[in-house]
């Protein structure tokens, strides 16, 4: 009796661990483009499941609502070099691509953790209408 409280418990426990670590992310599938003091911006929006800031949302299934902002260059079709894209300081930099094709963007970017030394995908790549 005893081994079957404690299979029962590990399995509960277990499980509770799994739906809390359903990394849920949803990127809209539109992109927005902000003009704001001679600046270009592309505003990407998303919902993200809290994690570990909220430990009640393991219970729940809401959603948060998420926003990156990229300071562009410039807004015209071509490539923009991640390099190219500024970084506020503190922040990690982005490894990758940007690329505008008529009103079609496709973000490719991957952060350069230099803590760790490692690139890590950009929760945002993707393709999204470009709405100007």
């Amino acid at each position: 009796m005893k081994n079957f409280f404690w299979t029962g418990l590990i399995t509960f426990l277990l499980s509770i661990f799994i739906v809390g670590c359903d990394g849920k992310i949803y990127n809209n599938k539109n992109a927005t483009v902000i003009h704001e003091n001679n600046q270009n911006f592309l505003r990407l929006t998303g919902k993200r499941k809290a994690m570990v800031h909220d430990p009640i949302s393991i219970f729940t299934s809401n959603l948060i609502d998420d926003t990156l902002m990229l300071q562009i260059p410039k807004l015209e079709d071509g490539i923009i070099d991640a390099s190219n894209i500024p970084v506020e300081e503190g922040y990690f930099k982005y490894q990758g691509t940007i690329s505008i094709v008529k009103n079609v963007l496709k973000v490719d970017l991957q952060i350069i953790n230099t803590h760790d030394k490692i690139l890590v995908p950009e929760l945002y790549n993707g393709t999204y209408n470009l709405i100007r």
